[in-house]
């Protein structure tokens, strides 16, 4: 059994998707980050960086934090989606959605979608590299049908991000290869069930 303590967001949905992909059993201990939740002693025993996800896999008895690295433990585990032949492809397009995708689209979220009006050069600074963030993607999308080649834990970490879309008001559907791709992903099953974090019937926003 793989317990997941985990908040609605782009992060946390990598993870119960992932979950969905191998067929894990799992339940979800809902951390409310609106409450502070995720500073409390229990959780930054588990999260030193006091951020979800993390899993218990109770079989294991570990505990992980980072979903990068959650992603990386349940792929290795499974045997699914993190091929050791593309490992070296897959790390470099999931690091970057570690380090540059999600933080940036993160930052655009802040300054576009939470606060805007408050800072016209943050709303400026980080529009611009959402946009190029698709720029980017579509781009090496023209070229391979996922990130890495085959679908692998690179595209479950990017998804989460691409789907908050309407957020960042840049227009998916000007880009042809990023949106086949986000198209492609949302038809799967398991990325439907994994998206509904919460299980209320939420269901991924289309193109």
């Amino acid at each position: 059994m793989i317990e997941v303590l985990t908040a609605n967001t782009p992060n946390g949905k990598k993870i119960t998707i992932m979950l969905e992909e191998i067929s894990y059993e799992y339940k979800i201990r809902k951390i409310n980050i609106n409450k502070d939740e995720q500073f409390s002693k229990e959780f930054k025993m588990l999260s030193p960086f006091s951020k979800i996800p993390v899993i218990i896999d109770h079989e294991n008895k570990i505990s992980l934090f980072e979903s990068g690295a959650i992603l990386m433990y349940l792929g290795e585990k499974s045997g699914k989606l993190y091929s050791e032949k593309k490992k070296h492809l897959i790390n470099q397009w999931l690091m970057g959605q570690m380090a540059y995708v999600g933080p940036m689209l993160g930052q655009h979220h802040q300054f576009h979608h939470y606060n805007s009006g408050k800072s016209k050069w943050g709303e400026e600074r980080y529009f611009k590299i959402a946009k190029d963030i698709y720029k980017d993607l579509d781009e090496r999308l023209n070229k391979s049908e996922y990130l890495a080649g085959d679908y692998s834990i690179a595209d479950i970490a990017t998804f989460p991000w691409i789907a908050r879309h309407e957020w960042h008001d840049i227009g998916l559907k000007n880009f042809k290869n990023l949106s086949r791709w986000y198209s492609t992903i949302s038809k799967r099953e398991a990325v439907k069930k994994g998206y509904d974090l919460l299980k209320r019937g939420e269901t991924i926003p289309e193109v």
